[in-house]
């Protein structure tokens, strides 16, 4: 009896470990969402180690460039790049540069509002997502690290994770 037994032991001690192995690891996601629409996540991406966010400044009108990291799961603004003496301040810089460190932990998310100039960008790896596509003027998008349990990687793939050209996929009633 103990023979039989041995067999459906092994299968159910690995089926214990493998479910435990889904419920216990998890992965970290960057996710990008629009705060001021039901929708489901714009974009839905395995967490850079550095992305970037360019626009022009609402009050100086200059172009910005803000480069950020992950930190575990945390967004670290690493560095910004301005021409101009005013912007500069307000990171901390005594003169505009090139490229000036930062270094300011901002948590797991970072919101950007959709300015009505246009040209905001948001640049991870190769890929280019204006946010501009993502919502209307006005609305908050946000950038976040998400740990997602493997389990629930696996059982909810994401339904759109953005199309080859870097452009988010409209789906009825987002606009």
């Amino acid at each position: 009896m103990g023979r039989r037994l041995a067999p459906l032991l092994a299968v159910v001690l690995a089926c214990l470990a493998g479910g435990a192995f889904l419920f216990l690891v998890s992965e970290t996601r960057l996710i990008v969402e629009n705060l001021d629409r039901a929708t489901a996540p714009l974009l839905e991406i395995e967490a850079p180690e550095r992305f970037e966010m360019s626009y022009v400044h609402s009050m100086y009108d200059r172009p910005v460039e803000e480069a950020f990291r992950r930190e575990g799961d945390h967004i670290v603004l690493e560095a910004v790049k301005t021409d101009h003496h005013g912007i500069a301040q307000y990171y901390g810089a005594e003169e505009p540069s090139d490229l000036f460190r930062v270094d300011r932990d901002l948590g797991p998310s970072v919101v950007m509002q959709i300015g009505p100039r246009g040209g905001q960008a948001l640049r991870i790896g190769g890929r280019v997502f204006m946010l501009k596509e993502m919502g209307s003027t006005g609305d908050r998008i946000r950038v976040a690290l998400t740990r997602i349990p493997l389990w629930k990687r696996l059982w909810n793939r994401p339904r759109h994770t953005g199309p080859e050209d870097g452009k988010p996929v409209r789906r009825g009633g987002d606009r």
